[in-house]
């Protein structure tokens, strides 16, 4: 394959990328290799639309913390410990708001490289489609153009005889003067007749040949114009589709800041929270659970 892609002679090597493509591939098949897939068809199955799963953390924190202030005070417990469960509680009902909306942006995302992936897949059957037409066209006009050419050298040696022929037609022409009639002078018209005939023969079979091959070359130049259409549609849909990924990755930017800086205010919160609760030896089960949490 590469051989023929370097090949000095034009006429030798692939007419198109399309069919270096095509011959690549047969390369690969009769070595028995199998073509990495292209990752662009599918490279968007691979990207992660799942929610960040700290978010219904602080959750499970929250309802420990709960339970640890009933366990720990039964009698009520103090401002400063309620107040502090207070503000966590109010801090993981913003974070599992912006829960919510993330996990209404991830829904967003996956509707969106679903439909990259359905589009880039369909683009792709239709160039596939128009790729096997275009490799049958140009079996077929292969043996075309080998036969045209074929003509073409026969014909370049009927006009040096079409030249002795009629020499010998004026000879006995002259001969002939129109006043007695000749055999060898019938003969000379015959043999220009057959020789003619032949000529026009092998000429028009070139001809023939050459008006196929252009036929099959104009629909390879009608699939080229489909192939760059197809190529504009697919850079059409992932410039849309861009516009939107870019969208939803700058949302769910802004909500991963937002999530951090209250994770951050909670850490802080529940750090100063369970500080006093440490020293109650009853409330030891509910801290081992929140590790494990």
């Amino acid at each position: 394959w590469l051989a023929n892609m370097l090949e000095r002679m034009p006429a030798q090597r692939p007419a198109n990328p399309h069919q270096a493509m095509e011959e690549l591939h047969v390369a690969l098949e009769e070595a028995g290799i199998k073509p990495v897939p292209d990752p662009g068809l599918d490279g968007a199955s691979a990207l992660t639309v799942s929610p960040d799963p700290a978010f219904g953390r602080w959750a499970r924190f929250y309802e420990i913390f709960g339970r640890m202030v009933e366990t720990g005070f039964p009698k009520g417990a103090p401002d400063a410990t309620t107040n502090g469960l207070s503000m966590i509680g109010g801090r993981v009902q913003d974070l599992e708001s912006i829960a919510k909306k993330a996990d209404y942006e991830h829904h967003g995302l996956a509707d969106v490289l679903g439909r990259a992936r359905e589009g880039r897949g369909r683009i792709a059957e239709q160039m596939d489609e128009l790729n096997e037409s275009a490799k049958a066209i140009r079996k077929e006009l292969a043996p075309l153009r080998i036969a045209a050419e074929r003509h073409g050298a026969k014909t370049e040696t009927y006009p040096d005889k079409a030249l002795e022929l009629h020499r010998d037609i004026v000879r006995w022409e002259g001969r002939f003067g129109f006043t007695e009639p000749y055999k060898e002078l019938a003969d000379a018209y015959r043999a220009m007749a057959d020789h003619v005939e032949k000529w026009w023969s092998v000429r028009s079979a070139q001809l023939s040949c050459e008006s196929d091959a252009e036929a099959k070359e104009e629909q390879l130049r009608e699939i080229d114009v489909q192939l760059e259409e197809l190529r504009e549609a697919l850079r059409i849909h992932e410039s849309n589709l861009s516009d939107e990924l870019r969208t939803i990755e700058q949302s769910l930017s802004e909500l991963g800041g937002q999530a951090d800086r209250i994770e951050l205010e909670l850490l802080d919160t529940a750090s100063r929270f369970c500080a006093p609760l440490r020293s109650k030896p009853q409330l030891g089960p509910l801290f081992r659970e929140l590790a494990q949490a």
